[in-house]
């Protein structure tokens, strides 16, 4: 159970929610069925939910100080949505055997996993581009407020457009 606990903690922490982890955990450690383990990550999901929303709903977002750092309007666009995904969860959870719910678990984590491997793979220097477009340093006329070998040529490719940065 202290496993579950900080499993639990660091995919709340990291912000994937876990219900890819949760299942296999609670049905390879636990012995839980697939059809029991799918329902009570969804109730650990839900408490990890809430715990989120104390912590967070009185944060303010760290750029614009005046807005919430939860955008309520586009939750509550996504409830519906979400709300109706759940329903067909539980519908095609009741209908299916475990092993069809069991492979096509693993087959969509592992088309997320490597999705999520691009991107975080690309991810620093997309990163480094907008924080030079953003921040420029008008004093010295470079980008960034330094030079670095991501500045001239090679950051316009990078990041799609054309930087051009004086010499110094």
């Amino acid at each position: 159970m202290v496993l579950v606990f900080l499993i639990a903690a660091l995919a709340l922490a990291s912000g994937i929610g876990g219900g890819g982890i949760y299942v296999p955990l609670l049905n390879l450690l636990l012995r839980f069925r697939p059809h029991v383990a799918v329902g009570l990550s969804q109730a650990l999901i839900c408490g990890g939910a809430l715990g989120a929303l104390m912590v967070n709903a009185r944060e303010r977002h760290p750029l614009e100080p005046r807005r919430p750092l939860i955008d309520y309007g586009l939750a509550a666009f996504l409830a519906p949505a979400e709300m109706a995904g759940a329903q067909l969860g539980i519908l095609l959870n009741q209908a299916l055997p475990s092993p069809l719910i069991l492979a096509s678990m693993a087959m969509l984590l592992t088309a997320l996993a490597i999705k999520t491997l691009r991107n975080g793979t690309s991810l620093p220097s997309s990163e480094a581009c907008r924080r030079a477009t953003r921040f420029p340093d008008t004093r010295r006329g470079g980008l960034g407020g330094r030079r670095s070998r991501m500045c001239g040529v090679r950051r316009s490719r990078m990041c799609g457009v054309e930087l051009v940065e004086d010499a110094l």
